[in-house]
């Protein structure tokens, strides 16, 4: 599973949800700041519930195409 993502786990009476706070995120890439966990994790009843968490903070989510483009330069060969 991607470290940039938001994991749901189905309990016996619910959901948890943990998602990265992208404000933590910043505040850490910052050197003069103690590091932080940016996990936060949120506790549902319902799938109902879960499913509009979901819906409101979807575009909150990192991206992971960072790592992908860093990537394929890394492998990339020069044409001759």
């Amino acid at each position: 599973m991607s470290e940039d993502g938001m994991r749901i786990e189905r309990h016996a009476n619910g959901y948890e949800i943990s998602i990265k706070d992208p404000k933590i995120i910043a505040e850490n890439k910052k050197p003069s700041t103690t590091y932080r966990d940016p996990w936060k994790t949120y506790v549902y009843k319902t799938a109902a519930e879960v499913a509009a968490f979901v819906t409101k903070n979807i575009d909150k989510l990192p991206t992971t195409s960072d790592f992908g483009t860093a990537f394929d330069c890394a492998v990339e060969e020069e044409d001759d």
